[in-house]
């Protein structure tokens, strides 16, 4: 097994966890909110909050966090199932690795 076959699996992980944490953030925001808007009052406070998360990697990457994880949470809100999201994170953290080394 090469270097990098052994680091897929903590990347999996890692993004998983990332993935769990904040749309369990967004559950329990749903909770605490009442109302009309409470749904989507959840789904903005966790993109924000998912985005800070990844200001490491620059303020554009932040933008892009915040928006994507928008975008997941209304899959979320709508279906309830994590898989796909925790699927299409991974892929898309794995480009968007893969781009920032190309420029």
């Amino acid at each position: 097994m090469s270097g990098e076959d052994r680091e897929i699996i903590p990347r999996i992980m890692r993004d998983m966890n990332d993935g769990v944490l904040v749309l369990d953030m967004q559950e329990n925001l749903k909770r605490i909110f009442t109302g009309k808007y409470a749904g989507v009052l959840s789904i903005v406070i966790s993109a924000l909050v998912f985005g800070v998360l990844h200001i490491a990697y620059g303020l554009p990457y932040m933008v892009a966090s915040s928006l994507l994880l928008g975008v997941l949470g209304v899959f979320y809100h709508k279906q309830g199932n994590i898989w796909g999201l925790c699927i299409i994170h991974y892929v898309l953290g794995e480009v968007a690795t893969f781009l920032r080394y190309l420029i």
